[in-house]
């Protein structure tokens, strides 16, 4: 098996980590941390001596780890449970993909690109004296320019696109719906009649935004 192929089966397999969203309104951010430390700890365990690119990694994910622990709120209080869901999704991908790091890669860049997209963030938002968790995104499903409704709009996390469980669905059909999502990387997909119709990428929160709307031209 060649790596690349070794990578899409792995991630092909990983419909076990997908996390559920919690019925409670409200969790808190420092256990939902607890995973992905774990995570990092046994990545570590694992990279051999002298593999530079996972000792890098490894690296930056510590770092990130430790900034988004620096940014809970104190004293603790319950955060949206959107966000602590997004976490546990990561911390979960990444568990499994430290079993193995030498063929998983590219899903730990991944979950280190999430981390650093959410830490920067809450950094802005705390800046301006507003610590928020979530983004308004609205999507549009458009054909030729104009608008086509009633399409069922869902979100994953980048490295879970091709999963058929969509970590986040959107309330309403479109277009336009709109939903809170944390900040992370996302394929956002629109569906009909259980038809793909529209895959776009979409990062959400990197620049500290309170809303963002988003295209998803029909094919």
């Amino acid at each position: 098996m060649t790596y690349k192929g070794a990578v899409y089966t792995f991630i092909f397999g990983l419909s076990s980590a997908i996390v559920t969203l919690p019925a409670k309104a409200e969790c808190q951010l420092s256990e939902a941390m607890l995973p992905i430390q774990e995570s990092i700890q046994s990545l570590q365990d694992n990279i051999e001596d002298g593999n530079v690119q996972l000792q890098t990694l490894s690296n930056k994910l510590v770092d990130e780890s430790a900034q988004l622990r620096s940014l809970l709120p104190r004293p603790p209080k319950g955060v949206p449970a959107s966000f602590c869901t997004s976490l546990a999704g990561l911390g979960s991908l990444l568990g499994q993909a430290a079993v193995k790091p030498d063929l998983t890669i590219p899903i730990i860049q991944s979950v280190a690109d999430d981390l650093s997209l959410k830490v920067a963030f809450l950094t802005k938002n705390l800046a301006l004296d507003s610590l928020r968790y979530a983004v308004s995104v609205t999507v549009s499903t458009k054909l030729s320019g104009s608008e086509v409704s009633g399409y069922i709009i869902s979100a994953n996390p980048l490295i879970y696109e091709d999963n058929a469980e969509p970590l986040f669905a959107f309330p309403q059909l479109s277009s336009p719906t709109t939903m809170d999502l944390p900040p992370g990387k996302y394929s956002i997909a629109a569906s009909k009649e259980g038809k793909a119709s529209c895959k776009r990428q979409l990062d959400v929160g990197g620049n500290g935004e309170k809303a963002l709307n988003a295209d998803c031209p029909l094919q």
